[in-house]
This record gives C-alpha cells, sequence and structure tokens, in this order.
C-alpha cells in the first residue's frame, strides 16, 4: 500500500500549477494584446484630438466670418465734407485694409462706435487678417484703448472688394479700392484662399452695410439724397 500511496502523491504534485513553458507563453500572449490594446488607445486619442482641434478650429473661423459681418453691416456713413459742395464717407478700402466707423460689440472689449482697421499681413507665403479697434472718441495716441486680435492666420491669400457706382462708371460694378467716395459702397466683399494641403473652407463674405445715410443728412424729397451731397 505504501508504494502506491507515494506515487500517487507524485502524479498529484506534477499536475498542479504552471510549467515554466506555460507562463512565459501566458507572458507573451499578455504582452500581444496589450500592445495591440494600447496602439487602439493612442490611435484613438490621437483621432480625438484631431477632431477637436478641427472642431476648435471651425468654431473661432465661424466667430470670426460672423464678427466681420457684423461689422461691416454696422459700418457708419460719417460723412466728412471737403468744402461746401462736395464731401465723402469716413470710409478707405484697398485690396489688402479697409477703415471704417461701425458699433463694435461688447467682444472687442467696448461698446459704442469704433474705428475699425482690417488689415492683411503677410508673413513669407502665407498671410494673416487683423482686426485692429478704438473707441470713436478715445485720445488719439492713447495705445490702451486700441484692441488688436487675429481673424484669420495661414491663409495664402486674403482679398478685399468694392461693389458700387463711381462717376466713372454706367452701372455698378466690383472695384479694388473705395475712398473718398460721397456714400459706402453697396457691397464688400472678402475672399480668402488658402494652401492646397489646408482643409479650411472660408466662402466668400459679401455683406451689405446697412446704415445708408449719416444722422446729419437732410433728405431731398427730389433726388431722395442727403442736400448737398
Amino acid at each position: 500500500m505504501k508504494p502506491k500511496r507515494r506515487r500517487l502523491r507524485v502524479r498529484w504534485r506534477s499536475s498542479a500549477g504552471f510549467t515554466l513553458v506555460e507562463l512565459l507563453i501566458a507572458l507573451l500572449l499578455f504582452s500581444l494584446l496589450s500592445v495591440a490594446l494600447f496602439g487602439s488607445i493612442r490611435a484613438g486619442t490621437a483621432a480625438w484630438s484631431r477632431a477637436t482641434s478641427r472642431a476648435e478650429e471651425s468654431d473661432h473661423d465661424l466667430h470670426a466670418q460672423d464678427l466681420l459681418r457684423y461689422l461691416i453691416e454696422n459700418a457708419y456713413p460719417l460723412y466728412l465734407p471737403d468744402n461746401a459742395n462736395s464731401g465723402h464717407v469716413d470710409f478707405a478700402g484697398s485690396e489688402s485694409s479697409l477703415s471704417f466707423l461701425s458699433v463694435a460689440p461688447m467682444a472687442l472689449g467696448n461698446g459704442g462706435r469704433s474705428r475699425v482697421n482690417l488689415a492683411v499681413e503677410r508673413h513669407g507665403d502665407s498671410v494673416d487678417l487683423l482686426l485692429e479697434s478704438k473707441p470713436e472718441l478715445a485720445i488719439a495716441n492713447d495705445e490702451a484703448e486700441k484692441a488688436r486680435k487675429p481673424l484669420l492666420t495661414g491663409a495664402s491669400a486674403v482679398v478685399f472688394s468694392y461693389f458700387g457706382k463711381t462717376p466713372a462708371d454706367r452701372s455698378a460694378v466690383w472695384h479694388d479700392d473705395w475712398a473718398n467716395r460721397p456714400e459706402l459702397p453697396r457691397l464688400i466683399r472678402i475672399e480668402t484662399h488658402f494652401q492646397t494641403n489646408d482643409e479650411r473652407d472660408w466662402h466668400d463674405l459679401i455683406v451689405t452695410p446697412r446704415i445708408v445715410a449719416d444722422v446729419r443728412c437732410v433728405l431731398d424729397q427730389i433726388t431722395t439724397r442727403c442736400k448737398g451731397r
């Protein structure tokens, strides 16, 4: 009986636990699964980060376009007389800059009417669209009252154009500049272009100024224009 019990005890001990080979195989499989799992997590995190960055970029672009539309729609045609018989509105626009008076939103740090300057600044192969605003009644040399912020960075081109009729035109057409005119342009267009590998898409922004006359305007019933203008 004793030899038999000894053999059973030996057999039971040999079947208990894992061998070294089995343990190494289990560790190898666990390592492979961990690598695959962490790779998927890393790829998912990168995709989430790209999507978040793109969403923030799109949100910023929408806010910038809304701000531009608001400022241009509320452009104020302050009339400045040149002499007793003629004058011009306080508005100066070229292909790369635009300066006018507008009702500034509180987002720019002040309310009321402000001097708005839009400028295209080139940096190598790219351009930035910058917005600068200052309260109309601020001291001329007071830089503390001036707010400056980039609306768009890294574009390949930003171009302003103006739709209206000048004395040399038979009908309203698009112009590359608009300055020293007795009235605001009917439409203002901002064309934005990007590099081929840039996924951003700004559609042409075409805005109509809503304020058509200065508060000092005295309407001429015959010409339906301000008297003397």
